[in-house]
Order: C-alpha cells, then structure tokens, then sequence
C-alpha cells in the first residue's frame, strides 16, 4: 500500500505543468499587452527553463503603452 501511495504521488507531482504565473499588467484598472520573455521556474523540486526571442523582436510590431511615473498607483 505504502508503494502504491508513493507511486500516486510520484505520478502526480510529474504531471503538473511547471510554469510561473501568468503575466499581467494594468494601468488605471486597464490590462495592458506584456510580454513573457525567457525564464527560469522552480516548483515542487522541479525546475524548467524557456527562452524566447529578444525583446525587441516581440515588440517591433506594438505601439507601446506610455505610462507616466506613478500613474496607476
């Protein structure tokens, strides 16, 4: 029983998806576009790494979001 236990959980600490949480931004109560870059994750003993393009190539199409110095506050 104590296998059948220890193999249950093994199963389920392997299926959950490790990735950091969701990525949002709001301005005045307004979400705005953001963008995930590349990141390191640690959960649960277990880790992942994910890379994307730069910065810059996510952003070349956007008309950026002017936010003044403590606006949304």
């Amino acid at each position: 029983m104590k296998k059948l236990i220890i193999a249950l959980a093994l199963l389920l600490i392997t299926a959950y998806e490790i990735k950091p949480p969701q990525l949002t931004a709001k301005v005045n109560e307004e979400s705005i576009k953001v963008y995930q870059g590349s990141y390191c994750w640690k959960e649960i003993g277990r880790g992942v790494c994910a890379d994307t393009m730069s910065p810059e190539e996510m952003v070349k199409r956007d008309v950026p979001t002017v936010v003044s110095k403590g606006e949304g506050k």
